[in-house]
């Protein structure tokens, strides 16, 4: 098996809730030693970015998947596993603040401005999640 498609629903306190997101998933002939690649497929024909890690081309961005830099120990190793990546995702994408996600935002965490465009931001999400 080097192709799988997976379902991840949103979770309860985010406005991903009861939303259903499909990513397809291509195991290459050097797994473990490389992840697995993964492709978001809803994206409502490439108009929706539900996360800044979601892009609308349909690429996930994650350390784990090696499609984002970040610290070493959060880069794919040959102990890495497909589990990391679901929880990765999980825990990592499908949040309650997903505006923070994006570089550099962070900054205005906490902030009037911050807390605005977070609450605009999830509005969104929210409705194209439903």
């Amino acid at each position: 098996m080097d192709i799988i498609e997976i379902l991840i629903t949103g979770p309860d306190g985010t406005s991903y809730l009861n939303g259903c997101f499909i990513f397809d998933v291509h195991f290459s002939n050097e797994y473990p030693t490389t992840p697995p690649s993964c492709n978001l497929e809803t994206t409502e024909i490439h108009t929706v970015r539900f996360n800044p890690n979601l892009y609308n081309d349909e690429k996930v961005r994650l350390s784990i998947l090696n499609t984002w830099h970040g610290r070493p120990e959060e880069k794919w190793n040959v102990t890495s596993t497909f589990l990391q990546v679901l929880v990765s995702i999980q825990s990592l994408i499908l949040i309650p603040e997903p505006y923070c996600n994006q570089p550099g935002y962070e900054r205005t965490y906490g902030t009037a401005t911050g807390t605005a465009q977070s609450l605009e931001y999830d509005a969104n999400v929210r409705q194209a999640t439903v």
